[in-house]
């Protein structure tokens, strides 16, 4: 997490410790940095959940570190799966889409939306440094997100 913070997405430094960080979940490694196994087949790990937003960010080091055999999931990509479902199915989903209460005006007793849409406003909060973020941010979507601001979860304001 720190790296991505400071903006090391790739490099040596990066690749090293995430090769250290992933080293102890797939054995040890032998002189060629090739994987040897001590530990038995039913202890290695198969499936790598990256658990924390910034990990996405690494998804080719990790790759290149667990290899081919190890498969990587997304927690991001599957929770914003699960919440499309959940609003599917409970008719909540926004104006505008392809199912739902939106598209289906009187489904669930609710009536067709407004066909003028505003357009959406982006605002990225941060509990971390604000210029550390926002340079990331724009490598990742350019101008897409300029509105960054400081959070802080003890205080609950921006």
């Amino acid at each position: 997490m720190p790296l991505v913070e400071a903006g090391l997405l790739s490099g040596p430094e990066v690749e090293s410790a995430i090769r250290d960080a992933v080293a102890p979940l797939l054995g040890e490694r032998n002189a060629d940095g090739e994987f040897i196994f001590p530990l038995p087949t039913s202890a290695r790990i198969d499936t790598l959940l990256l658990g924390c937003t910034h990990y996405p960010l690494l998804a080719g080091v990790l790759r290149q570190s667990v290899g081919d055999s190890v498969a990587i999931v997304d927690s991001a990509t599957a929770t914003a799966s699960s919440l499309a479902e959940l609003l599917s199915v409970n008719a909540l989903e926004a104006p505008g889409t392809t199912r739902g209460t939106a598209a289906d005006a009187g489904m669930a007793g609710h009536r067709a939306p407004d066909e003028s849409f505003a357009a959406p406003t982006h605002l990225q909060l941060t509990t971390g440094d604000v210029a550390v973020f926002r340079s990331v941010a724009e490598r990742m979507f350019g101008e897409e997100f300029p509105d960054v601001l400081p959070i802080d979860l003890e205080a609950g304001s921006a």
